[in-house]
């Protein structure tokens, strides 16, 4: 109620108000200088805080910043002029919870991941620009476990003779690491790439600058977002998805309530998980009652695309 008066006639209510505020604050002045005085005398000299602190910490922690969130977004639900819109309230989300994600979340998987062995002719790699598109591609030595650095097309223009001459070398990061602290090493080492490896030190994948603000910013299109990932809604009570889909997004998106563990992150993982094998093609998978998932597409090794029904 005394927000919808003060928006009917801000000034006229707040010249009747200040007298009153005024009178009352010379009112109460001594009251809390006293009171001030008080609680300093305690905190000093009986309490021993030497730190002499006169000024309250008024700080926001992270809980009242979620809390505060909680409030726009609920107010932007309910008026069409809320100074902020319900991007930007998922933005201010998503950086509240950018320092707990790990960079594990924004990789770009090894069987994604296009690379060439050092010895290859310098013409295989030039190929392999112009056929991906791409502005960097991996490097490794015998395996992919073993990536030794990325190449640039833009060098390709000096002609070298061998990909060794002209291997730039690649930040490696373990997949616990946290994406802000990635994000960080990348900047500072002026590198828009790294390689994420597992505990045993193989490769999980790659990660890009671009990956690590898409938790933030949303979809950032890139050189590896070629192919794009499907979800199309066909109605209510049906979907069709890219295995390599986010729940958390189509959660998002659709509303969906489809379940997440911590054991994945994607369509395709949460199918495996419960099947506990690799579906065969036209397969109807049942999940937590209400679910029905029929495979479109699949390989021997991955789960490319998915139909969903919901009873």
């Amino acid at each position: 109620l005394p927000k919808v008066l003060f928006n009917i006639n801000p000034n006229k209510v707040l010249i009747n108000f200040a007298v009153p505020v005024v009178i009352v604050y010379f009112l109460f002045y001594p009251i809390t200088k006293l009171t001030m005085f008080l609680s300093q005398f305690i905190i000093r000299y009986i309490l021993r805080d030497k730190s002499g602190k006169s000024e309250p910490n008024f700080t926001f922690g992270k809980v009242d910043l979620d809390a505060l969130i909680d409030e726009e977004a609920a107010e932007e639900k309910a008026e069409d002029d809320s100074i902020i819109d319900s991007q930007d309230i998922k933005i201010f989300r998503n950086v509240l919870d950018f320092s707990d994600i790990r960079i594990r979340e924004c990789l770009i998987p090894r069987t994604e991941v296009v690379a060439v062995e050092i010895t290859e002719e310098v013409e295989t790699m030039k190929q392999l620009f112009i056929e991906t598109g791409y502005a960097r591609i991996i490097v490794f030595k015998e395996s992919i476990d073993n990536i030794v650095g990325y190449v640039h097309s833009s060098v390709l223009f000096r002609n070298p003779k061998t990909i060794k001459a002209v291997v730039t070398a690649i930040p490696i990061v373990p997949e616990s690491m946290p994406a802000q602290k990635v994000l960080q090493r990348l900047n500072e080492e002026n590198k828009g790439i790294a390689v994420v490896v597992d505990e045993f030190g193989g490769t999980e994948g790659i990660v890009t600058q671009e990956d690590i603000m898409e938790e933030i910013f949303g979809e950032i299109e890139d050189e590896h977002d070629k192919n794009v990932l499907i979800d199309t809604k066909i109605n209510d009570n049906e979907y069709i998805f890219s295995g390599r889909q986010e729940i958390d997004f189509l959660n998002d998106k659709y509303g969906l309530e489809l379940p997440n563990k911590d054991e994945y992150e994607t369509i395709a993982g949460l199918i495996l998980h419960v099947k506990e094998d690799i579906p065969k093609l036209n397969e109807e998978i049942a999940i937590s009652g209400h679910f029905k998932f029929k495979i479109l597409e699949v390989s021997n090794t991955r789960i490319e695309k998915v139909q969903l029904f919901i009873d």
